[in-house]
């Protein structure tokens, strides 16, 4: 049975893609100042913009003609002939339906792209394929089928093509576009919050507590500053370390590192607790304040930043044994008290010699974690995997894996 069509031109009806495509730009760009004050400094920057993006980005359109198929066969159906509207009859003649399926947003086909001729597709859309349909009063032949099913193909693939491309365009200018307002939206309330402060007028916000708190750390020979980041429900200011000051660290660290497989003669014979300690003064040595620690050992921690009860960084040592012991140190690290904005590294002692299988296998049990959101930017050559905690998907945890390789010592 041929069932009733609606074959109309494509890329046509409802105007200019590269319009719609500004427009929309535009409003993912004031979506950004209409989030509540509280909710941007709650949510992780990162996250806002994935959100924003996912809502306002376009998913180009992709033809799949290797997939297509009929749903009709070649079927005997009443045809128009003559000159419409006017001078139209209906006779008995051919029928036949190509379905090509198709992925991506449909209302794409009634926006003509920037690129584009007056020759015009023709199909019936329909959700997930275009129908391309044949018919003629003459006899069903095959030769004459395939050609003008080939035509069609061809040019509708052409258009998809040069819609899609103007699509991918706005999808990477967009995310960029985001980041930056989001971070500048970002610095803005942070920056606003400071001013109230600093006025002599008490601010009667719903909900708001008083704004920001700073936590000095005294200098060293390198400053680890610590700054304030929201709370969940309402502004209420969080201790964390800069991203700076975080890079400086797991710089040390890897420095560290560099020096075990160096010597390994000196390092090769240390058990992991001594391999710890070394860290532990090496890094004390590099930061804090002075006649005092900064890292410390606190509980089962190897190496921590505490400020009242919970963490704003934590480093734990380990020793590769496989995965699933490396598993289980990943959710020791998860399990510690701590405050929104933590940092973290995971040093991983590596004896054995296949020493990049190994980085390899850490890192796909890291991205593999029910907690992980995403992997961030490498720092000092390690990279960072974004975890969260259970229950908060805000209170997130970065962690460097950095793998120290520990060669055995000389004979």
């Amino acid at each position: 049975m041929v069932r009733a069509m609606s074959v109309r031109r494509l890329f046509h009806d409802k105007g200019d893609l590269s319009i719609v495509l500004r427009t929309n730009e535009q409003l993912a760009l004031e979506a950004v100042r209409e989030i509540p004050p509280n909710a941007v400094l709650a949510t992780p920057e990162a996250d806002l913009v994935e959100q924003l993006y996912e809502k306002h980005s376009v998913e180009p359109l992709q033809l799949r003609p290797e997939q297509a198929y009929t749903p009709t066969g070649v079927a005997d159906a009443k045809v128009n002939v003559g000159y419409p509207p006017r001078y139209v009859t209906q006779v008995r003649g051919t029928h036949y339906e190509l379905a090509v399926p198709f992925e991506g947003e449909k209302a794409l086909f009634d926006l003509r792209p920037s690129t584009f001729t007056h020759n015009l597709p023709q199909a019936d859309v329909r959700d997930g394929e275009v129908i391309i349909v044949y018919e003629s009063p003459s006899p069903a032949q095959a030769e004459i089928i395939k050609q003008h099913l080939d035509v069609e193909v061809g040019k509708l693939r052409t258009w998809c093509e040069w819609s899609a491309a103007e699509c991918r365009a706005y999808n990477e200018r967009l995310r960029p576009g985001l980041v930056n307002a989001v971070a500048h939206q970002h610095r803005k309330i942070l920056a606003d919050r400071e001013v109230e402060a600093a006025l002599d007028y008490p601010v009667k916000r719903r909900g708001d507590p008083d704004p920001t708190l700073d936590i000095a750390v005294q200098r060293r020979r390198r400053e680890v500053p610590i700054v304030s980041r929201a709370s969940a429900k309402a502004f209420v200011p969080e201790p964390a370390i800069t991203a700076e000051a975080f890079a400086d660290i797991i710089a040390v660290i890897r420095s560290v590192g560099l020096a075990t497989e160096r010597f390994p003669g000196t390092f090769g014979k240390m058990l992991e607790p001594v391999l710890r300690e070394i860290l532990l003064v090496v890094l004390n040595n590099q930061f804090g304040p002075s006649g005092g620690e900064l890292f410390s050992r606190r509980g089962k921690t190897d190496v921590a930043i505490w400020y009242e009860n919970a963490a704003i960084f934590i480093g734990e040592c380990k020793i590769w044994t496989g995965e699933k012991d490396f598993s289980a140190a990943i959710d020791q690290l998860l399990g510690y008290l701590v405050w929104r904005d933590t940092k973290s590294a995971l040093v991983l002692f590596v004896r054995q010699k296949n020493v990049s299988e190994i980085q390899r296998k850490a890192g796909q049990a890291l991205g593999a974690h029910p907690l992980y959101k995403r992997q961030a930017t490498d720092i000092s050559g390690c990279p960072v995997f974004i975890l969260h905690h259970e229950g908060d998907v805000n209170k997130e945890i970065d962690v460097a894996l950095v793998v120290v390789a520990v060669p055995p010592p000389p004979e």
